[in-house]
């Protein structure tokens, strides 16, 4: 991962970062989308990739996030969920429900390692327009589960 992102971070998730990088044989890629406030992450043949909103951001716990997802992934070589019928890691439906699913995993995580953080998911669940079903039964597991 290139600097300053890298030498921010906290160890533990320097020590990702590394795990990451040298489980795939090459750097973690930050780029920068400029038209999105969140972050997000995804792996293609050269490199795995973390995307921020602008130059510079430094959220400890968002980093801790897209790690996780980025670790299940490479590390702990967990199965992404694919759409059978387009035969491609691509499908937005797919992608979309195994995030969701990876979130039963990564959003306790990242409380438990960033206790201000469960506040923030419960809001950002149950302030939808139209509430996801999945994000529903999250919030609601998050209530329960770390109280």
């Amino acid at each position: 991962m290139q600097e300053p992102y890298y030498s921010q971070l906290p160890d533990n998730e320097r020590e990702i970062t590394d795990a990451i990088e040298q489980a795939w044989g090459s750097h973690i890629v930050i780029e920068i989308r400029s038209k999105t406030e969140s972050m997000g992450c995804t792996i293609d043949r050269d490199s795995p990739t973390i995307f921020i909103p602008c130059e510079n951001y430094n959220n400890p716990a968002s980093f801790f996030h897209e790690l996780q997802h980025l670790k299940r992934f490479i590390v702990d070589l967990v199965p992404q969920l694919v759409d059978a019928d387009a035969f491609q890691s691509t499908s937005n439906d797919a992608l979309h429900l195994d995030n969701k699913f990876e979130h039963f995993y990564i959003i306790p995580k990242e409380i438990e390692a960033y206790p201000d953080r469960r506040l923030y998911w419960i809001s950002k669940l149950n302030g939808q327009e139209i509430p996801d079903p999945l994000d529903y039964i999250l919030a609601r597991y998050i209530l329960n589960a770390h109280q």
